[in-house]
């Protein structure tokens, strides 16, 4: 677990930073597409892919020191359209909620 954390802090991202959920998507992408270029397939990572943390407040931690964990996702596809919800990026069987905005008006005014 990222961080060092125990499994009972490091729950719904706890201790995962963006680089970390970054060099995950990466393996999954050179998992499905063997023969990809890696200094290319890095490239495009850079140039269109934005990872940050939403936060409910602007600590990390709640005032008795635990850390804040947040189950939301938040994506963002070519500034047009954008998912906010609990879907995680691998299957499960848990029930997952969230929207799709398909409006780049809307997007506009998220970002």
């Amino acid at each position: 677990i990222p961080g060092g954390l125990k499994g009972t802090e490091a729950n719904y991202g706890n201790g995962w930073s963006c680089v970390d959920v970054a060099a995950e998507i990466i393996k999954g992408i050179q998992k499905q597409h063997r023969k990809i270029d890696d200094a290319r397939l890095r490239a495009m990572i850079v140039d269109n892919l934005r990872i940050c943390f939403i936060r409910h407040d602007k600590s990390a931690s709640y005032e008795n020191g635990k850390t804040i964990g947040l189950h939301s996702k938040h994506f963002i596809v070519d500034d047009k359209c954008c998912y906010i919800g609990s879907q995680n990026l691998y299957m499960c069987d848990l029930a997952e909620w969230g929207i799709v905005v398909d409006s780049e008006e809307e997007v506009k005014k998220i970002m």
